[in-house]
């Protein structure tokens, strides 16, 4: 999941991976967030939108792969299966 807001007025982007339990994918009605695969992005004055949204696509990907990786698949395998579901 990739959720931006505005937190104290400022752009943040909140990327949390989470596990379906249901085995329905995107169309889950229960799910859990995964330990440690929950990140908050605050932007500063150097980063535009286009860049924040970029590293939190980034993050998702790398979650997605190591999540991937974990039921044995090889990295470059996971790697190439985690970008396309992006």
């Amino acid at each position: 999941m990739i959720r931006p807001e505005i937190r104290d007025g400022a752009f943040t982007v909140t990327v949390c991976t989470n596990r379906m339990l249901d085995n329905l994918g995107m169309s889950s009605k229960k799910w859990e967030a995964v330990d440690g695969m929950d990140d908050l992005i605050e932007a500063n004055e150097e980063q535009t939108i286009n860049d924040i949204c970029k590293h939190a696509v980034e993050l998702a990907i790398a979650d997605h792969r190591i999540l991937i990786e974990q039921v044995g698949v090889p990295q470059s395998a996971a790697k190439i299966a985690a970008k396309k579901a992006w």
